[in-house]
């Protein structure tokens, strides 16, 4: 047999000797057959970052937390970190009852009662649930704050007869208007156990006799006004305790008398009207500690002596009869 070429001898070698160690390989190695893939455990990620996450990883277990127990409060609205435990099954959810509001305490509710009775209360121009079954506190002009009344205001109302002593059993009251009626008599020393009393407004009625000196008891005051009346006698020093007031109205009475001195102790006043009596004497030289006063009326009264005008710089409106001494 003729031999073939040198280089075509060699590519036939190498050839056979792939093919006899393939031949080799598949014998001694075989390929494994396929195995079921586990269900319940999850293949572990990948220490590379090439490899793709696992899909069938279970959430990491939570902790569960402590049940709450029956001295643990748990505010309305709490955020996740404090749950609340879940309602038992039939378990009604608890709603608010109202409280309802307390009526008026009896002693104040007899004071009204006394109000009407004395001041003709039928003949009212209004009088919308007075003396009714309905809370006081739906009664025409009266104010209240829980179970106290702290307002009246019956103004041009048509009453007409007395201011009972039992006003002075409104103890809680803050401001008093019956202005523009037709009431009589006097104001009952009682008024001065109002203590808590910011207003108080009895003008435009036929009110007669004195002031009495208990409404000095009235330190809360900030305005009074009792003007165009009928009322008589001297204006008291007590009205010199009044040291929150800012407005004073004493005008159109028949008063008489001197101004007393302590009326320079109310600091806080803006307004003075005294004018419309019959009051005689000296201006008392206190009224210059009013620095504050920017009303001032004296007229109509047979008084004398002037005020500094320096210590009245606030003043921007007065009346002729005021005499200033610079």
């Amino acid at each position: 047999m003729k031999a073939l070429p040198a280089p075509i001898n060699l590519l036939a070698t190498a050839c056979l000797s792939v093919l006899f160690t393939l031949a080799m390989s598949a014998c001694l190695n075989p390929a494994p057959e396929a195995e079921p893939q586990p269900t319940a455990t999850a293949m572990p990620a990948s220490p590379t970052a090439a490899s793709a996450p696992p899909t069938a990883t279970p959430n990491p277990p939570t902790a569960t937390p402590a049940p709450l127990t029956a001295t643990t409060v748990v505010p309305a609205g709490s955020s996740p970190a404090h749950p609340q435990p879940a309602p038992k099954a039939g378990t009604p959810t608890p709603t608010a009852i109202p409280i309802p509001e307390p009526d008026i305490v009896s002693a104040d509710k007899q004071a009204l009662i006394a109000l009407y009775n004395a001041t003709d209360g039928p003949n009212w121009h209004a009088q919308d649930n007075w003396l009714s079954a309905n809370p006081v506190r739906d009664w025409f002009g009266v104010y209240t704050t829980y179970d106290r009344v702290v307002g009246l205001s019956l103004d041009y109302n048509n009453l007409s007869g007395i201011i009972p002593s039992e006003i002075g059993n409104l103890t809680n009251l803050r401001f008093l208007s019956l202005r523009d009626n037709n009431l009589s008599g006097i104001i009952p020393p009682e008024i001065g156990n109002l203590t808590n009393l910011i207003r108080l407004n009895l003008r435009s009625n036929n009110l007669s006799g004195i002031i009495p000196s208990e409404i000095g008891n009235l330190t809360n005051l900030d305005r009074l006004h009792i003007n165009e009346n009928n009322l008589t006698g001297s204006i008291p020093p007590g009205i010199g305790n009044l040291s929150n007031l800012m407005e004073l109205d004493l005008s159109m009475n028949n008063l008489s008398g001197s101004i007393p001195p302590e009326i320079g102790n109310l600091t806080n006043l803006e307004a003075l009207f005294i004018d419309g009596n019959n009051l005689s004497g000296s201006i008392p030289p206190e009224i210059g500690n009013l620095s504050n006063l920017q009303l001032l009326w004296l007229n109509g009264n047979n008084l004398s002596g002037c005020l500094p005008w320096s210590a009245m710089s606030a003043l921007r409106s007065f009346d002729d009869a005021v005499p200033f001494c610079d």
